[in-house]
């Protein structure tokens, strides 16, 4: 593309079409703040990248969304703006590859995301999304299957802001109609990672009693899980079926020595 083919101008902040095409889902409002202080001591140093819809006549954003919020948190109405001859499948692509190269940077899911959309809009393979961005097919594949396995309550969660992404990394290991009850569970109580592995763990093993473990006191998950696995492994000789009363938690459970399984005692038992 040579240097005739783009439009420097100003743009109206409210003509912009935005998250067409940007992988970025969580936005740094200390970076914001940052970036809006800079634009009012010095003025937009740098231009956001845009594209016009042939079809529908709009410009789309491709790049330089913390710009336009930072501009927005100023009450400015104009972006300074470089209007560029990309097609979909070259915007879908650069929107990523700028980032990568000038931007703030994506996390992984962000960029898991991304890739997944290169995959399923336009077809592109593993091998040539690595080697597009210049990164390995490892690389690659790693991010894609946390964004193939990440369930839309786990997207919206991390998108917000509520879920990070190395806890993301340990979500996904669950099916995708686990996942909604575990998140919102480490939402509400504020889980570690730690304490999140723990938890995703302790369900992988008993999927069965995936709602009994998250009535438990998550935070002493650890020990609780540890002493469960003591009660197993001293297995009376003959085959039966005791009731008894977790040493952490207080709640009743039944334990089934001819299964080797641990289940919720309810109430009316």
């Amino acid at each position: 593309m040579s240097k005739e083919e783009v439009l420097e101008t100003n743009v109206r902040l409210e003509e912009l079409e935005l998250g067409v095409f940007s992988p970025r889902k969580v936005f740094d409002a200390k970076y914001i703040d940052e970036l809006a202080f800079s634009i009012k001591k010095e003025g937009q140093l740098k231009p956001v990248i845009v594209r016009m819809d042939k079809e529908t006549g709009k410009l789309q954003l491709i790049d330089g969304e913390h710009r336009v919020k930072a501009l927005k948190k100023l009450g400015e109405y104009m972006v300074r703006a470089e209007v560029r001859p990309y097609s979909y499948e070259e915007a879908l692509f650069y929107a990523m590859r700028i980032n990568e190269m000038h931007g703030k940077r994506l996390n992984d899911l962000e960029e898991g995301i991304h890739m997944l959309r290169l995959n399923q809009e336009l077809g592109w393979s593993e091998e040539r999304i690595a080697k597009g961005y210049v990164k390995s097919q490892e690389w690659v594949s790693d991010r894609v299957r946390i964004a193939r396995n990440a369930s839309d309550d786990l997207r919206n969660y991390h998108a917000r802001g509520k879920i990070t992404t190395t806890h993301a990394r340990k979500l996904v290991q669950l099916p995708k109609e686990t996942q909604p009850d575990v998140v919102k569970r480490v939402v509400l109580d504020d889980l570690t990672s730690k304490e999140t592995e723990e938890l995703v763990n302790a369900i992988k093993k008993e999927p069965e009693n995936k709602d009994y473990i998250l009535s438990l006191p998550i935070k002493g998950m650890a020990k609780t899980v540890e002493e469960l696995k003591r009660l197993v492994s001293t297995a009376p000789e003959e085959a039966v079926l005791e009731t008894l009363v977790c040493p952490h938690c207080g709640k009743g459970i039944w334990v089934d020595w001819v299964a080797r399984r641990i289940y919720a005692k309810r109430d009316s038992d």
